[in-house]
Protein backbone atom coordinates (compact mmCIF):
# COMPACT_ATOMS: atom_id res chain seq x y z
CA UNK A 1 0.00 0.00 0.00
CA UNK A 2 2.86 2.38 0.76
CA UNK A 3 4.49 1.62 -2.59
CA UNK A 4 1.17 2.30 -4.28
CA UNK A 5 0.81 5.61 -2.42
CA UNK A 6 4.25 6.75 -3.55
CA UNK A 7 3.38 5.80 -7.13
CA UNK A 8 0.14 7.77 -7.07
CA UNK A 9 1.85 10.81 -5.55
CA UNK A 10 4.57 10.74 -8.21
CA UNK A 11 1.91 10.46 -10.91
CA UNK A 12 0.08 13.46 -9.47
CA UNK A 13 3.28 15.51 -9.60
CA UNK A 14 3.90 14.40 -13.18
CA UNK A 15 0.37 15.43 -14.18
CA UNK A 16 0.67 18.92 -12.69
CA UNK A 17 4.00 20.26 -11.46
CA UNK A 18 2.24 23.37 -10.13
CA UNK A 19 -0.03 21.41 -7.75
CA UNK A 20 1.44 22.04 -4.30
CA UNK A 21 -0.70 19.35 -2.68
CA UNK A 22 0.86 16.71 -4.95
CA UNK A 23 4.40 17.66 -3.87
CA UNK A 24 3.36 17.80 -0.20
CA UNK A 25 1.69 14.39 -0.40
CA UNK A 26 4.75 12.91 -2.09
CA UNK A 27 6.88 14.30 0.75
CA UNK A 28 4.58 12.76 3.34
CA UNK A 29 4.70 9.24 1.93
CA UNK A 30 8.42 9.33 1.09
CA UNK A 31 9.24 9.92 4.76
CA UNK A 32 7.63 6.56 5.50
CA UNK A 33 9.97 4.89 3.01
CA UNK A 34 13.01 6.61 4.61
CA UNK A 35 13.69 8.53 1.39
CA UNK A 36 14.21 11.68 3.41
CA UNK A 37 16.34 13.65 0.94
CA UNK A 38 13.73 13.47 -1.82
CA UNK A 39 10.94 13.97 0.71
CA UNK A 40 12.50 17.20 1.90
CA UNK A 41 12.91 18.43 -1.67
CA UNK A 42 9.26 17.70 -2.46
CA UNK A 43 8.07 19.44 0.70
CA UNK A 44 10.17 22.53 -0.07
CA UNK A 45 8.63 22.65 -3.53
CA UNK A 46 5.11 22.55 -2.05
CA UNK A 47 5.91 25.43 0.31
CA UNK A 48 7.49 27.46 -2.48
CA UNK A 49 4.23 27.18 -4.46
CA UNK A 50 1.89 27.88 -1.51
CA UNK A 51 3.96 29.40 1.31
CA UNK A 52 0.99 30.28 3.53
CA UNK A 53 -0.59 26.81 3.54
CA UNK A 54 -0.13 25.36 7.03
CA UNK A 55 -0.47 21.77 5.79
CA UNK A 56 2.54 22.16 3.52
CA UNK A 57 4.57 23.71 6.34
CA UNK A 58 3.68 20.81 8.61
CA UNK A 59 4.75 18.30 5.97
CA UNK A 60 7.96 20.25 5.45
CA UNK A 61 8.64 19.85 9.16
CA UNK A 62 7.78 16.17 8.92
CA UNK A 63 10.21 15.65 6.03
CA UNK A 64 13.11 17.71 7.39
CA UNK A 65 15.16 17.72 10.56
CA UNK A 66 17.14 20.00 12.82
CA UNK A 67 16.87 23.76 12.36
CA UNK A 68 14.82 23.42 9.18
CA UNK A 69 12.15 21.45 11.03
CA UNK A 70 12.10 24.02 13.84
CA UNK A 71 11.73 26.89 11.37
CA UNK A 72 8.93 25.09 9.52
CA UNK A 73 7.19 24.39 12.81
CA UNK A 74 7.42 28.00 13.96
CA UNK A 75 6.02 29.22 10.63
CA UNK A 76 3.25 26.67 10.75
CA UNK A 77 2.23 27.55 14.32
CA UNK A 78 2.15 31.24 13.43
CA UNK A 79 -0.67 30.32 11.03
CA UNK A 80 -2.35 27.51 13.01
CA UNK A 81 -1.26 27.55 16.68
CA UNK A 82 -3.70 24.82 17.70
CA UNK A 83 -2.06 21.99 15.75
CA UNK A 84 -0.47 20.00 18.56
CA UNK A 85 1.41 17.50 16.40
CA UNK A 86 3.73 20.33 15.34
CA UNK A 87 4.81 20.81 18.95
CA UNK A 88 5.60 17.09 19.04
CA UNK A 89 7.70 17.36 15.87
CA UNK A 90 9.69 20.27 17.28
CA UNK A 91 10.21 18.53 20.62
CA UNK A 92 11.73 15.56 18.78
CA UNK A 93 14.58 17.79 17.58
CA UNK A 94 15.25 19.09 21.09
CA UNK A 95 15.27 15.55 22.48
CA UNK A 96 17.73 14.36 19.84
CA UNK A 97 19.99 17.31 20.65
CA UNK A 98 19.83 16.44 24.35
CA UNK A 99 18.15 19.77 25.13
CA UNK A 100 15.53 18.27 27.41
CA UNK A 101 14.48 21.52 29.07
CA UNK A 102 13.73 23.02 25.66
CA UNK A 103 11.79 19.87 24.77
CA UNK A 104 9.83 20.14 28.00
CA UNK A 105 8.87 23.76 27.29
CA UNK A 106 7.57 22.90 23.83
CA UNK A 107 5.79 19.77 25.06
CA UNK A 108 3.95 21.62 27.84
CA UNK A 109 2.64 24.07 25.24
CA UNK A 110 1.57 21.21 22.99
CA UNK A 111 0.07 19.19 25.83
CA UNK A 112 -2.18 22.13 26.71
CA UNK A 113 -3.41 22.14 23.11
CA UNK A 114 -3.93 18.37 23.24
CA UNK A 115 -5.99 18.73 26.43
CA UNK A 116 -8.21 21.39 24.88
CA UNK A 117 -8.83 19.28 21.80
CA UNK A 118 -9.73 16.23 23.86
CA UNK A 119 -12.07 18.35 25.94
CA UNK A 120 -13.86 19.65 22.85
CA UNK A 121 -14.39 16.15 21.54
CA UNK A 122 -12.68 16.78 18.23
CA UNK A 123 -12.59 14.02 15.65
CA UNK A 124 -8.79 13.80 15.43
CA UNK A 125 -7.35 15.31 18.62
CA UNK A 126 -3.60 15.12 19.02
CA UNK A 127 -2.06 12.39 21.13
CA UNK A 128 1.46 11.64 22.36
CA UNK A 129 2.42 14.94 23.97
CA UNK A 130 1.92 13.71 27.54
CA UNK A 131 3.73 10.46 26.74
CA UNK A 132 6.83 12.25 25.45
CA UNK A 133 6.69 14.74 28.31
CA UNK A 134 6.63 11.76 30.67
CA UNK A 135 9.78 10.35 29.06
CA UNK A 136 11.53 13.70 29.42
CA UNK A 137 10.56 14.00 33.08
CA UNK A 138 11.71 10.43 33.67
CA UNK A 139 15.07 11.17 32.07
CA UNK A 140 15.31 14.16 34.44
CA UNK A 141 14.78 11.72 37.35
CA UNK A 142 11.28 12.92 38.21
CA UNK A 143 9.55 9.55 38.52
CA UNK A 144 6.41 10.91 40.16
CA UNK A 145 5.62 13.49 37.48
CA UNK A 146 6.53 11.02 34.76
CA UNK A 147 3.90 8.64 36.11
CA UNK A 148 1.34 11.45 36.12
CA UNK A 149 2.06 12.21 32.47
CA UNK A 150 1.94 8.56 31.38
CA UNK A 151 -1.37 8.07 33.18
CA UNK A 152 -2.76 11.20 31.56
CA UNK A 153 -1.74 9.94 28.12
CA UNK A 154 -3.35 6.57 28.85
CA UNK A 155 -6.60 8.28 29.82
CA UNK A 156 -6.73 10.03 26.43
CA UNK A 157 -5.40 7.28 24.16
CA UNK A 158 -8.62 5.41 23.48
CA UNK A 159 -8.38 2.78 20.74
CA UNK A 160 -10.96 4.46 18.47
CA UNK A 161 -8.85 7.62 18.21
CA UNK A 162 -6.18 8.22 15.57
CA UNK A 163 -2.96 6.74 17.01
CA UNK A 164 -4.95 5.80 20.11
CA UNK A 165 -3.77 2.20 20.37
CA UNK A 166 -0.15 3.17 19.66
CA UNK A 167 0.00 5.75 22.42
CA UNK A 168 -1.93 3.53 24.82
CA UNK A 169 0.90 1.01 24.36
CA UNK A 170 3.56 3.69 24.76
CA UNK A 171 1.91 5.07 27.89
CA UNK A 172 1.95 1.65 29.56
CA UNK A 173 5.53 1.00 28.49
CA UNK A 174 6.56 4.39 29.84
CA UNK A 175 4.72 3.73 33.07
CA UNK A 176 6.55 0.43 33.43
CA UNK A 177 9.91 2.16 32.89
CA UNK A 178 9.07 4.78 35.52
CA UNK A 179 8.04 2.11 38.01
CA UNK A 180 11.29 0.26 37.37
CA UNK A 181 13.19 3.49 38.00
CA UNK A 182 11.24 3.87 41.23
CA UNK A 183 12.17 0.33 42.28
CA UNK A 184 8.61 -0.97 42.01
CA UNK A 185 9.17 -4.00 39.76
CA UNK A 186 5.94 -5.83 40.60
CA UNK A 187 3.86 -2.86 39.45
CA UNK A 188 6.17 -2.43 36.46
CA UNK A 189 5.42 -5.97 35.36
CA UNK A 190 1.72 -5.17 35.32
CA UNK A 191 2.26 -2.07 33.16
CA UNK A 192 4.46 -3.85 30.64
CA UNK A 193 1.96 -6.70 30.43
CA UNK A 194 -0.84 -4.22 29.75
CA UNK A 195 1.16 -2.88 26.83
CA UNK A 196 1.63 -6.41 25.51
CA UNK A 197 -2.08 -7.14 25.92
CA UNK A 198 -2.66 -4.30 23.45
CA UNK A 199 0.08 -5.45 21.06
CA UNK A 200 1.85 -8.76 21.76
CA UNK A 201 4.77 -7.94 19.42
CA UNK A 202 5.90 -4.74 21.15
CA UNK A 203 9.58 -5.52 21.57
CA UNK A 204 10.47 -2.80 24.07
CA UNK A 205 7.69 -3.94 26.40
CA UNK A 206 9.03 -7.50 26.27
CA UNK A 207 12.45 -6.13 27.24
CA UNK A 208 10.91 -4.12 30.06
CA UNK A 209 9.01 -7.15 31.29
CA UNK A 210 12.22 -9.20 31.24
CA UNK A 211 14.01 -6.58 33.34
CA UNK A 212 11.12 -6.32 35.80
CA UNK A 213 10.89 -10.11 36.12
CA UNK A 214 14.62 -10.24 36.75
CA UNK A 215 14.23 -7.73 39.58
CA UNK A 216 11.61 -9.98 41.20
CA UNK A 217 13.87 -13.05 40.83
CA UNK A 218 11.54 -14.67 38.28
CA UNK A 219 14.26 -15.99 36.01
CA UNK A 220 11.91 -18.14 33.96
CA UNK A 221 9.66 -15.21 33.01
CA UNK A 222 12.70 -13.03 32.32
CA UNK A 223 14.16 -15.59 29.91
CA UNK A 224 10.77 -16.04 28.25
CA UNK A 225 10.38 -12.29 27.73
CA UNK A 226 13.88 -11.88 26.33
CA UNK A 227 13.16 -14.72 23.89
CA UNK A 228 9.95 -12.99 22.81
CA UNK A 229 11.87 -9.78 22.16
CA UNK A 230 14.38 -11.67 20.02
CA UNK A 231 11.53 -13.18 18.00
CA UNK A 232 10.04 -9.73 17.36
CA UNK A 233 13.48 -8.40 16.46
CA UNK A 234 13.76 -10.97 13.69
CA UNK A 235 10.52 -9.60 12.20
CA UNK A 236 11.59 -5.96 12.52
CA UNK A 237 14.84 -6.50 10.63
CA UNK A 238 12.99 -6.83 7.33
CA UNK A 239 10.21 -4.30 7.94
CA UNK A 240 11.67 -1.52 10.13
CA UNK A 241 15.46 -1.84 10.08
CA UNK A 242 16.24 1.34 12.03
CA UNK A 243 13.79 0.43 14.78
CA UNK A 244 15.31 -3.06 14.76
CA UNK A 245 18.74 -1.58 15.50
CA UNK A 246 17.38 0.32 18.50
CA UNK A 247 15.65 -2.81 19.80
CA UNK A 248 18.81 -4.86 19.32
CA UNK A 249 20.84 -2.26 21.22
CA UNK A 250 18.26 -2.27 24.03
CA UNK A 251 18.42 -6.04 24.23
CA UNK A 252 22.21 -5.99 24.40
CA UNK A 253 22.18 -3.28 27.06
CA UNK A 254 19.62 -5.16 29.13
CA UNK A 255 21.94 -8.16 29.03
CA UNK A 256 24.94 -6.00 30.01
CA UNK A 257 26.62 -6.29 26.59
CA UNK A 258 27.23 -2.56 26.54
CA UNK A 259 30.08 -2.38 24.03
CA UNK A 260 28.01 -4.31 21.48
CA UNK A 261 25.02 -2.08 22.17
CA UNK A 262 27.13 1.01 21.54
CA UNK A 263 28.49 -0.47 18.31
CA UNK A 264 24.95 -1.25 17.11
CA UNK A 265 23.80 2.32 17.64
CA UNK A 266 26.98 3.69 16.11
CA UNK A 267 26.28 1.68 12.96
CA UNK A 268 22.67 2.85 12.93
CA UNK A 269 23.60 6.52 12.99
CA UNK A 270 26.27 6.06 10.32
CA UNK A 271 24.04 4.23 7.84
CA UNK A 272 20.75 6.07 8.46
CA UNK A 273 19.77 8.72 5.91
CA UNK A 274 19.50 12.34 7.07
CA UNK A 275 16.58 12.70 9.44
CA UNK A 276 15.18 11.58 12.73
CA UNK A 277 16.46 7.98 13.00
CA UNK A 278 17.23 7.23 16.64
CA UNK A 279 15.85 10.59 17.82
CA UNK A 280 14.42 9.16 21.09
CA UNK A 281 17.64 7.54 22.30
CA UNK A 282 18.25 10.18 25.00
CA UNK A 283 14.94 9.26 26.66
CA UNK A 284 14.38 5.70 25.40
CA UNK A 285 12.93 3.43 28.14
CA UNK A 286 13.60 1.13 29.82
CA UNK A 287 17.08 0.18 28.69
CA UNK A 288 18.12 2.68 26.06
CA UNK A 289 20.44 5.64 26.29
CA UNK A 290 19.07 6.57 29.72
CA UNK A 291 21.12 3.71 31.12
CA UNK A 292 23.80 3.76 28.41
CA UNK A 293 24.75 7.39 29.06
CA UNK A 294 26.00 6.47 32.50
CA UNK A 295 28.25 3.82 30.98
CA UNK A 296 30.14 5.61 28.25
CA UNK A 297 27.73 6.32 25.43
CA UNK A 298 28.36 10.06 25.24
CA UNK A 299 29.92 9.67 21.81
CA UNK A 300 26.69 8.18 20.42
CA UNK A 301 24.55 10.92 21.90
CA UNK A 302 26.95 13.52 20.54
CA UNK A 303 26.65 12.03 17.05
CA UNK A 304 22.86 11.98 17.36
CA UNK A 305 22.87 15.64 18.38
CA UNK A 306 25.13 16.58 15.48
CA UNK A 307 22.63 15.02 13.05
CA UNK A 308 19.95 17.35 14.42
CA UNK A 309 21.64 20.68 13.65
Amino acid sequence: MLTSAVGHARHAVALDQSLAEAHATLALVLVSTAETVEAASAARRAVSIEPSNWRHLFRLGHATWGDERLRAGASMLAIYPDFAFTYFQMAMVHVARGHLRDAETVLRQGAAVQDRQIGRGGRFPALGLHWLLGLVRLRLDDVDEALVEFDREASFAEPHRLYGREYAICAQQGRGAALLAGNRPDEARIAFQRALDLYPDHAQSHIGLALAAGRTKDGGKSDQSFAAAVRVLDLLKSTRPFEADVVRASLLAARESLSEAVATLDTLLVKAPPGFAGWALPVEPPSGATSFSKKGLKRILSRLASRAV
